[in-house]
């Protein structure tokens, strides 16, 4: 593990970190970093790594007006003999409906921690969470569920180092879950939350073939890469399909990004927050539950049936996107929950000529087509895509019964329309978590198309159309 800090900046939003490793002589832009972490507060703990290797890593600040430059260090894991874990401090508890969310200082070289709980304030006779927790962040946090509204409980965390070794608990804390008041729809001041950082949605282009003099501020992320306003969606729908829905054993939650609209800023969440940013004629779209063989998942992905030739490959979904290289269909680019995970690949588009000349609608066309290889990279929960499996899949009724997205009505089984705008289920989220972070976690990583900041690969797919 590496834990890494930084001064905060003035205006950020957020911190972008990445890292790569063998990569002490690596430069920024670390277009190649292994992974990337999404952090509100300056620190973030990177667990996994291998000791006695050289890692580099990159921090940049976000705001909606852009991105700072890179801060760049290098770090080597180190086994060594393991002192005794370190008692964490008294956490900090705040109750929800039916549970308790623990915050605490990260002790320094702890990778895990473990939760405890009980009606009295005796650790010998406290319950032990079924689980542990990872250190991320200079601050830990994590929920005990499945408490008793009305009860008061106490609560400890003990840290656990490498070898498995826990610490004395902490100071005893305490709280009493209680219901909330159900959300009030009619009134947009209802609060729901607090954003910890601004949600971007949008970003400046650079100067490419398909727009010479770039685009400021007016490339809608949601419609062309993962975004946290993304994954906050589909996560928060399939939180609330998992939990009051649970015999669906839903798989994935599926959205376009064209239903969100706007950006989510830093501070209170607002009833009218969630509604402000979700496409005005989708605001009454609702939950869509239907099964969809693997066979047919893998076509649904990417559309092998539509594949033409090796230099016009399928689309996904059966969808133009763009590789930033124009306007089309970008409000169908595939939104996914986190258990997805793929790689969408695109042609690399010209160099810019000196003097900038925008290509013809007729030469571009190619480099608006991206693709996923559904065989190699394409995974849902952790495991490539069984052909004879079913798969549950959350998604609205409009796209279920869209023209976009024959696969869907055609081939979805058992559907279940269920009376509830897909908005609702993500402010219900919110309102449980009481405070949202934004987080990126690399479930769509984009390879080739205009070059942009990580998590932007250059790949390696060329295309010359003809003169």
């Amino acid at each position: 593990m590496l834990e890494v800090t930084w001064a905060a900046v003035e205006d950020a939003f957020t911190y972008e970190v990445y890292y790569k490793a063998a990569g002490s002589g690596a430069t920024p832009p670390p277009d190649t970093a292994e992974s990337m972490l999404t952090v509100s507060e300056p620190g973030a703990v990177i667990l996994g790594l291998a000791n006695d290797t050289a890692y580099t890593i990159w921090v940049r600040a976000r705001n909606t007006a852009g991105e700072s430059a890179y801060s760049r260090n290098t770090g080597t894991p180190q086994a060594s003999a393991q002192a005794p874990a370190k008692t964490p401090d008294k956490p900090a508890v705040v109750a929800g409906d039916g549970k308790l969310t623990l915050t605490w200082n990260q002790v320094p070289g702890v990778p895990e921690y473990k939760l405890y709980y009980g009606t009295s304030d005796n650790f010998s006779a406290a319950t032990a969470v079924d689980r542990t927790i990872p250190a991320s962040a200079p601050t830990v946090s994590a929920e005990i569920t499945g408490l008793t509204n009305g009860v008061k409980y106490y609560v400890w965390v003990k840290s656990s180092n490498s070898p498995g070794e826990s610490s004395s608990p902490s100071p005893s804390a305490e709280g009493t879950p209680q219901a909330k008041d159900p959300i009030n729809f009619s009134n947009l001041q209802f609060r729901l939350g607090e954003a910890a950082a601004e949600y971007i949605f949008a970003q400046d282009l650079p100067p490419s073939v398909f727009f010479p003099e770039g685009r400021p501020n007016t490339d809608r992320l949601t419609r062309v890469q993962e975004t946290a306003l993304g994954n906050l969606f589909t996560d928060g729908a399939a939180w609330y399909i998992r939990k009051t829905y649970p015999d669906e054993n839903i798989d994935f939650v599926f959205l376009n990004g064209g239903y969100i609209d706007n950006v989510l800023p830093k501070g209170t969440i607002m009833v009218g927050s969630i509604s402000g940013i979700t496409q005005p004629d989708s605001r009454r779209d609702k939950f869509m539950l239907l099964t969809l063989t693997g066979a047919d998942l893998k076509k649904f992905f990417n559309d092998a049936e539509g594949k033409k030739t090796e230099i016009e490959p399928g689309d996904v979904s059966g969808v133009v996107h763009t590789g930033r290289g124009g306007p089309h269909n970008t409000g169908f680019f595939g939104v996914v929950s986190k258990e997805v995970r793929y790689t969408l690949r695109y042609y690399k588009p010209p160099e810019l000529p000196d003097p900038p000349e925008e290509i013809s609608y007729e030469d571009s066309e190619p480099y608006y087509h991206g693709f996923i290889d559904t065989e190699n990279g394409l995974t849902i929960n952790g495991e490539p895509i069984d052909d004879s499996k079913n798969y549950r899949i959350c998604t609205t009724d409009y796209l279920a019964t869209g023209e976009y997205f024959t696969l869907l009505y055609e081939k979805g089984q058992n559907k279940k329309l269920i009376d509830t705008p897909f908005w609702h289920g993500v402010a219900e989220y919110i309102y449980d978590q009481g405070s949202i972070t934004p987080k990126l976690d690399g479930r769509i990583k984009v390879e080739g198309g205009v070059p942009l900041p990580a998590p932007w690969v250059p790949g390696d797919l060329t295309y010359n159309p003809t003169p």
